[in-house]
């Protein structure tokens, strides 16, 4: 079954002045690289970033056409959600890696809601080591007065002391609510979201694992609005598997969206997403988003060689 949820007035308005802040989200960000470009240290500390968004675009591009001239269409929703996908956890593991390379990332990462937010998100954040001390400048809060971030980067510039420890971590690509609560989880290795309503005790958990999504709602407080396939596909969502579990409190609705297996084990549904709607306005919300922290720093390499030879025949690393 897929539902439809037209956009109010006011929900078209809002988004109408989010891509107008994206736009001016891509400027500021341009006029930051230009910057760095002018500096060959800086210009290589984001050159792998730059690399794999470019080389992600290019196979976006040759996908899409590739499919206007295919029999078997996919939807186009469904190529801007594998792309997306790919483009927000390749920027993650990016950062993961840089995070065991330059203690800076580490730090910001760790530093606060703010910084961590800044990091996950579209804009991506500045931030620089100045006499020990760690300045963090969001990008997103520099999206109205684009001038003054961009003097305070040529200002940390000048000083070849800063140019050691002067980054620019260009985000994520996720969306995280402004006044979300960021937390930290240091074994699960995938994302989660906690909402209450802050004028009852209505709650939404929703978390994310291999192969499939999971969520528990009180009744009323969400809405799945459809499951965005390619047209082909045969729905993983049905109304009927829904279990209801009576509480003394309310009824609680569990459902889980999987990547279904075919009979010859290929995956039948790829890149899938899932489109849900919170039934109250985001102000009237707690919003809580809980994060895997796993560095390489945490990680440990597994070594085995055999009786008989010095040579390491296994190699392992698990993040």
């Amino acid at each position: 079954m897929k539902q439809t949820l037209e956009k109010s007035p006011e929900e078209m308005l809002t988004s109408n002045q989010n891509q107008f802040n994206q736009e001016k989200t891509r400027v500021l960000k341009e006029k930051v690289k230009v910057l760095f470009d002018s500096n060959i240290i800086l210009k290589n500390r984001i050159k792998t970033y730059d690399a794999m968004v470019e080389r992600l675009d290019i196979l976006e591009k040759k996908e899409h056409e590739k499919n206007i001239k295919s029999e078997k269409k996919h939807n186009p929703t469904y190529l801007e959600n594998k792309f997306r996908i790919l483009r927000i956890i390749s920027k993650y593991n990016e950062m993961s890696t840089l995070m065991g390379i330059y203690e800076e990332y580490n730090e910001v990462f760790l530093n606060s809601n703010e910084s961590r937010r800044a990091m996950l998100i579209e804009g991506g954040c500045v931030f620089c080591k100045v006499n020990n001390e760690l300045k963090i400048y969001p990008i997103d809060n520099y999206i109205e007065k684009q001038e003054e971030l961009v003097d305070i980067v040529k200002s940390l510039m000048s000083s070849d002391d800063n140019i050691e420890h002067l980054h620019f971590w260009q985000g994520c690509e996720m969306a995280i609510p402004k006044n979300s609560k960021i937390i930290l989880n240091f074994n699960k290795p995938y994302p989660s979201v906690y909402v209450k309503k802050r004028e009852s005790e209505d709650e939404i958990f929703i978390e994310e694992n291999s192969w499939h999504v999971n969520y528990i709602a009180d009744k009323g407080f969400l809405r799945v609005i459809e499951d965005e396939h390619r047209d082909h596909f045969h729905g993983a969502v049905m109304e009927d598997e829904m279990l209801k579990i009576k509480t003394n409190k309310v009824s609680i609705s569990k459902k889980e969206y999987a990547n279904k297996l075919e009979e010859n084990t290929n995956l039948q549904d790829d890149y899938q997403s899932i489109n849900m709607k919170v039934l109250e306005a985001l102000i009237d919300c707690d919003v809580v988003v809980q994060m895997p922290y796993i560095t390489p720093s945490a990680d440990m390499l597994v070594k085995v060689s055999f009786k008989g030879s010095d040579t390491e025949e296994l190699i392992l690393s698990t993040s």
